[in-house]
């Protein structure tokens, strides 16, 4: 399942209880949010079957926060 934030649901973070839903039934998760979102939805997302694309990472600085950001929640996941 893909969800990506248009115009009338400008925000991931708004749709978690529905991810989290997919998630109980098996179903893999795609989410594309801006890169502020990133660290709430890796919070309330079981990682397991779970890909995040920031959509507006500008640089390379921010690219490297956002795969620090990423590695820091699945090492956590992968010690739980």
């Amino acid at each position: 399942m893909q969800y990506t934030p248009g115009a009338e649901s400008p925000s991931a973070l708004a749709k978690i209880d529905m991810l989290q839903m997919l998630q109980r039934t098996g179903k893999p998760v795609y989410v594309c949010c801006p890169v502020h979102e990133v660290a709430g939805v890796i919070d309330k997302l079981d990682p397991k079957g779970l890909a995040i694309s920031a959509t507006d990472i500008a640089s390379p600085k921010q690219t490297d926060g956002f795969m620090q950001l990423i590695q820091k929640r699945f090492a956590k996941a992968v010690a739980d």
